[in-house]
């Protein structure tokens, strides 16, 4: 669990101050009964005959894959803990943060039984008058220093 810093708030947001900081470097294990709940959350192998699914829900198949979405579950990140690590972020109540948009850009396919990395990084900050868009990035790879990553996800929250 990620803890805030307990800092002064500043009472507006200045854009320059937010952008480009960083979270620390996650850690996370993603087994293959990770992998084989996720596909079965989402709504695979409801016909257990369907021999195209068997692969993302039995692990000794011999085509046994992760579903490409898990990146989305894999790292473990709570995005509100994430903000509130900044101390250049006003306080907000989380309540009212939407969710506006995920996009998941998938380098490589996902693996079981193995330990991903993620960092997470505001990526930018839009004036939207009533609040603002803050887009999130966070890169996951099977390396610390994170230079070969396996997917890039952004996270747009209003």
């Amino acid at each position: 669990m990620l803890k805030s810093n307990s800092v002064a708030r500043p009472e507006k947001m200045d854009p320059s101050k937010v952008i480009g900081f960083e979270g620390p470097l996650l850690t996370s294990q993603f087994s293959s009964k990770d992998a084989i709940l996720y596909a079965l959350s989402i709504g695979y192998s409801k016909d257990p005959l369907n021999a195209k699914e068997l692969g993302f829900t039995y692990e000794l198949d011999d085509d046994f894959r992760v579903v490409p979405s898990a990146a989305t579950v894999m790292t473990g990140l709570d995005l509100f803990e994430m903000i509130t690590l900044c101390p250049d972020f006003p306080e907000f109540d989380p309540i009212k943060i939407l969710h506006g948009e995920l996009r998941v850009d998938l380098l490589k396919p996902l693996k079981d039984n193995v330990t991903y990395y993620s960092r997470t990084r505001i990526e930018d900050v839009q004036d939207k008058i009533k609040g603002a868009l803050l887009v999130l990035k966070v890169t996951s790879s099977l390396n610390q220093d994170l230079s070969d990553p396996t997917c890039v996800q952004y996270f747009a929250l209003f």
